[in-house]
C-alpha cells in the first residue's frame, strides 16, 4: 500500500493535467447537453410550437376571400383575416401572409415559429413583426 500512496502523492505531469482537462471538459459538455435542451423545451407561452391548419378561399373579389383555420388545442394564438392577409398573433408576435387571388378552397398549414406557410402545394412567405400592444 505504501507504494500506491507514494504513486498517488507524486507530482502531476503534463499528461495528467491534459487528461484531467479532457475529463472536466467532457463533463461540462455532458452537462450542457442535458441542461440546454431542458431550457429550450420550456419555451415561454408566447412562443409556442403550435400547428395551425385549415382552408383558405382565394378569389379575385375581396368579398369572396375567406379563411377557416383551426389552432391546435392549448395554443394562445389568435387568427384573423384582414382583406387578403391572414394575421396570426401571439402575446409577442404578429405573423402575416397573403391569401392567393385565385384557386378557390385550398388547404392551409403553418407551424408557429417557421419562416413559411403552405397554401395548397405552394410555399407562402410570411412576415413576422413584434406585436403592438395598445397602451
Amino acid at each position: 500500500m505504501t507504494a500506491r500512496r507514494a504513486e498517488m502523492a507524486r507530482e502531476w505531469t503534463r499528461q495528467d493535467w491534459i487528461l484531467a482537462g479532457l475529463i472536466v471538459g467532457a463533463l461540462l459538455v455532458a452537462a450542457l447537453l442535458i441542461i440546454v435542451p431542458a431550457f429550450a423545451a420550456s419555451s415561454p407561452p408566447d412562443a409556442p410550437q403550435c400547428r395551425l391548419a385549415g382552408y383558405v378561399y382565394g378569389a379575385e373579389d375581396l368579398d369572396e376571400v375567406a379563411a377557416v383555420i383551426v389552432v391546435q388545442a392549448g395554443c394562445p394564438i389568435d387568427v384573423a383575416r384582414f382583406e387578403r392577409r391572414l394575421v396570426l398573433t401571439s402575446a409577442r408576435w404578429r405573423v402575416e401572409m397573403e391569401i392567393p387571388r385565385s384557386g378557390g378552397w385550398q388547404q392551409f398549414a403553418y407551424t408557429w415559429g417557421q419562416d413559411r406557410a403552405y397554401i395548397g402545394a405552394r410555399e407562402v412567405p410570411i412576415t413576422v413583426t413584434p406585436r403592438e400592444v395598445p397602451a
